[in-house]
């Protein structure tokens, strides 16, 4: 299988509270770590085979985001790297939400968790 990629990836710091069930396994709370327009880096001790299918749910205090999804890599013990499949418009239209603040905040100079701020409520 060979991956085009169509435009320029830029993944952002994120610090959210997430909640992953691969196929065939039990909901694990967990934390993400990066986040993307195409996925997301989760911590998770237990390596995952590349190409499991798994559901997420990211949390922040006042919104949420829903996938589905495929394990791309894994580094054992510290987490994988998540590739959206399945993507509905509403949780597309929170993602973008999201990756709109975190370039907003770096455009403007700051370089600690440009998605901090979205933990807090508004």
């Amino acid at each position: 299988m060979r991956l085009v990629q169509e435009a320029p990836r830029r993944t952002f710091p994120f610090d959210a509270r997430a909640e992953v069930t691969p196929e065939n396994s039990r909901t694990v709370s967990t934390r993400v770590r990066e986040l993307s327009l195409h996925g997301c880096f989760l911590e998770f001790s237990t390596a995952l085979p590349t190409e499991t299918r798994v559901f997420v749910k990211i949390v922040t205090e006042s919104e949420f985001f829903e996938a589905k999804g495929s394990v791309i890599y894994s580094r054992p013990n510290v987490g994988f790297g998540l590739a959206f499949l399945e993507v509905e418009p509403r949780f597309l239209d929170v993602l973008e939400k999201w990756l709109r603040s975190a370039q907003e905040k770096i455009e403007s100079g700051y370089n600690e968790n440009p998605i901090e701020g979205l933990n807090e409520k508004e």
